[in-house]
């Protein structure tokens, strides 16, 4: 039951980006308002977090113990560090960002707002598999 919970929540997430993505490229709204691609990057890098959460735990079929707490952890942060920084790179190699003052401003709240959707992932995680978890 806790996995279908957790493949729900994966869903949630994966349904929020898409939607988001899609309705933002149909009616310009990554151009209409510069905020908008922030709740695309939480999502997105809770996607990314929840989705590592879930290959670990299947492939490996560990739980969140003190062992593995630091495992979590760091693959978490560098899961949605990667993905963040290769989405930026991509965004810049296919020019869909203009480099001037504001690029940097912009790619480090595109970062934070990754990170911000991990760290929530990682909250999820350890309430939706509480009792396999040292951390109560």
């Amino acid at each position: 039951m806790r996995n279908f919970k957790f493949i729900f929540v994966i869903a949630i997430s994966a349904t929020a980006v898409g939607l988001g993505h899609t309705l933002a490229l149909r009616d310009y709204l990554y151009w209409r308002y510069s905020w908008f691609d922030m709740p695309v990057h939480f999502f997105g890098g809770m996607l990314v977090a929840l989705t590592f959460f879930f290959m670990v735990r299947f492939f490996t079929r560990h739980s969140l113990t003190l062992r593995t707490h630091r495992l979590y952890i760091w693959g978490t942060v560098l899961s949605s560090l990667l993905v963040g920084f290769f989405w930026e790179a991509f965004e810049w190699q296919a020019g869909l960002t203009v480099m001037n003052e504001r690029t940097a401003v912009d790619t480090s709240g595109d970062i934070f707002m990754n990170m911000a959707g991990a760290a929530l992932a990682f909250l999820v995680y350890k309430f939706i598999y509480k009792e396999d978890s040292y951390v109560r």
